[in-house]
């Protein structure tokens, strides 16, 4: 009779683990699950090896759960955050704990072999967000997002050509706004280690960070550059979803009127139907200035109709859910220097940093 276990990763499981994760990658052929695995968890720049965890069925994988590990910082303090992020059971094995007893033990070796502080959740579905409560998770505020509609470009959406072309506006003297798919990482890592508040719980965003999430993905990504003398002041990086639906992924600036430029421009050199920020931690100062910029929330009355219409999906879920790396889980274990990591308001996060 043949003996479950759990296990961590090693390369001589990647073969029978690409094959396996077609029960989670439904749509996806063999190359395209190993390109998508390789990018999000051997690529990563800041760790050795993988934090993922299989359950054996004697030699016959049958569960897998991931974690996404990136670096933050709150003022000078560097420290790694665990990402639970891809998570499949084989069918026959499901409702026998698998998920809860996977999920336990890679809390265990994370514990006493890495020196990753927490576990955030950013993209909980209603499920595993149950799941992972019953796990020790606290679940923090209610996910939320802006949206910025138009109607005309709606319209425009269905008879455009959606090829892309790279523009360079000259919009004054030695100023110009440049849509592009080329990654600039280090002007970008600069001007956002200048601009993101080094008193907030945040992504490191080094260099690293960029070429790895968005150099190596093979999202959709088009980035908006405002450059004045050759130095980068304002940016924002675009994700196409759909035909209709855009993500402002990231964004940064050196002065608020840069990034109303760049939103005007976007909206008229690309006609977005709908652009969908991600505003969970951001302040009244911050989401007034989008509210300026034409965002509306969820609860306006054009929201609701397009909802209605199922035009528009509009995500639930908690903001946030977060547990220490830790079987011995009190208050102090959720702070840094002080810092309570369970307050929205002590954190600055974007679209980027979800996986």
């Amino acid at each position: 009779m043949s003996e479950i276990y759990i296990t961590k990763y090693k390369k001589e499981h990647k073969p029978d683990l690409i094959k396996f994760l077609a029960y989670f990658y439904k749509t996806l052929n063999y190359e395209t699950r190993k390109k998508l695995f390789v990018w999000r968890y051997e690529s990563n720049p800041y760790i050795n090896s993988p934090f993922i965890y299989l359950a054996f069925d004697g030699k016959k994988i049958i569960g897998f759960r991931a974690f996404v590990i990136q670096k933050f910082i709150l003022k000078d303090k560097k420290f790694l955050l665990g990402t639970p992020a891809d998570a499949v059971v084989h069918p026959q094995y499901r409702r026998k704990g698998l998920f809860s007893k996977l999920t336990e033990y890679a809390i265990d070796d994370m514990d006493k072999n890495s020196n990753i502080r927490f576990l955030v959740s950013l993209s909980a579905n209603s499920a595993s967000e149950a799941g992972n409560i019953k796990l020790g998770f606290v679940p923090i505020g209610k996910r939320k997002y802006v949206y910025k509609i138009s109607l005309s470009n709606t319209l425009k959406s269905i008879y455009r050509n959606n090829r892309f072309q790279k523009r360079d506006i000259s919009i004054g003297k030695n100023i110009k706004i440049e849509i592009s798919k080329e990654l600039r990482s280090d002007d970008i890592s600069k001007l956002m280690n200048n601009f993101l508040n080094k008193n907030k719980i945040r992504n490191l965003k080094d260099d690293k960070f960029y070429n790895w999430v968005f150099g190596s993905s093979s999202n959709d990504y088009i980035y908006v550059y405002y450059i004045k003398n050759d130095v980068l002041l304002g940016y924002i990086c675009l994700e196409k979803k759909s035909r209709l639906l855009y993500s402002l992924v990231e964004y940064g600036y050196t002065q608020q009127h840069i990034i109303k430029q760049l939103i005007e421009v976007i909206s008229k050199e690309i006609s977005i139907p709908f652009l969908r920020l991600y505003i969970f931690t951001k302040d009244n100062k911050e989401k007034s200035l989008f509210f300026d910029c034409g965002f509306r929330g969820e609860n306006d009355i054009l929201m609701k109709f397009l909802k209605k219409m199922n035009l528009l999906i509009i995500e639930d879920g908690a903001g946030m859910l977060i547990k220490p790396v830790s079987r011995d889980v009190n208050n102090n274990k959720f702070c840094i220097d002080g810092i309570d990591t369970r307050s929205p308001s002590n954190w600055c996060l974007f679209s980027s940093d979800i996986h």
